[in-house]
């Protein structure tokens, strides 16, 4: 396949902000490639994912300590998951990230 894989850059630009997955998914609607669907799929599973931690952060705010410590554990979940969707990304390798990332492809079978 050599160094470069077709939708690339479209995979690493979902990963970078909600804007960049904006203009990824418009990007890859003129021009679909399997690769850049498949991270725009991931992409859009952890923002969301972003989305219902940041309503439960409020939650865990309210419960000292073991609230707190749960808080903080999650964020550092979905970070992980973040970089290494983006490792993936950049290094053309088309795996789900850990934890939810099966399940966003199939969520989102029909975004991309």
């Amino acid at each position: 396949m050599g160094n470069q894989i077709e939708g690339k850059d479209v995979a690493i630009i979902a990963h970078l902000t909600v804007v960049g997955l904006v203009i990824a998914i418009i990007i890859n609607s003129g021009n679909k490639t399997a690769f850049g669907t498949f991270h725009i799929r991931q992409a859009l599973g952890l923002y969301l994912t972003y989305l219902v931690y940041g309503f439960f952060w409020f939650v865990f705010l309210l419960i000292p300590v073991i609230g707190w410590l749960a808080g903080i554990a999650l964020g550092l979940a979905l970070l992980i998951m973040w970089v290494v969707g983006l490792i993936n990304a950049l290094n053309g390798y088309e795996k789900p990230m850990p934890i939810f990332g099966k399940n966003y492809a199939q969520w989102f079978s029909s975004v991309g």
